[in-house]
């Protein structure tokens, strides 16, 4: 197993979970952390972490929330991918977060490259649909598709691959994007 994420690292990204984090007016959360570890498929440590908690909003008003992210190795840092805060393991919050097609291409040993929050699948005819805006294409001299990201490393494609989003839970109004 490689390397893990230090403490103080794990600690900013619950930071990053807290309500109140981005600005919001919260007069106060109390709870919990919890922390769920894993390895994911390049075989790098990964986390599942948990927020559960009163969270304190105004002076008569507040509610009980869970809220939830992976923490997950990219090629150049840690990444955060918010997923639900209602799971018990690593593994269902995993699972809830790769695309179906991708899990089948997994389990049927196709070859799949990540890039960010993007898998490309080798398949028979070209599909990068679902690609978002952000990721761009080059073609190198050797015929290669080379995609760039300004977060992430890039990532060349030799072949036909298919492009899928992987699910998380959005910063517009905590919902779910659902590629599936």
């Amino acid at each position: 197993m490689k390397k893990s994420i230090e403490t103080s690292e794990l600690n900013e990204f619950f930071e990053k979970l807290t309500p109140g984090h981005s600005g919001s007016k919260t007069s106060g959360f109390k709870g919990g952390r919890e922390t769920f570890e894993g390895v994911d498929w390049e075989g790098n440590t990964a986390y599942y972490i948990r927020l559960g908690g009163w969270n304190q909003y105004s002076r008569g008003y507040g509610c009980y929330i869970h809220r939830g992210a992976l923490v997950l190795k990219d090629r150049k840092n840690y990444i955060m991918r918010r997923v639900p805060g209602t799971f018990s393991s690593f593994a269902e919050a995993w699972n809830w977060m790769v695309p179906s097609a991708v899990r089948k291409a997994w389990d049927a040993g196709k070859r799949i490259i990540r890039q960010g929050d993007v898998y490309f699948i080798e398949s028979r005819r070209e599909n990068y649909d679902n690609m978002p805006d952000t990721h761009k294409f080059l073609v190198d001299n050797e015929g290669f598709k080379i995609v760039s990201h300004p977060e992430h490393a890039e990532v060349a494609l030799a072949g036909s691959f298919t492009a899928y989003r992987q699910r998380q839970i959005s910063k517009n109004f905590g919902k779910a994007m659902i590629d599936d």
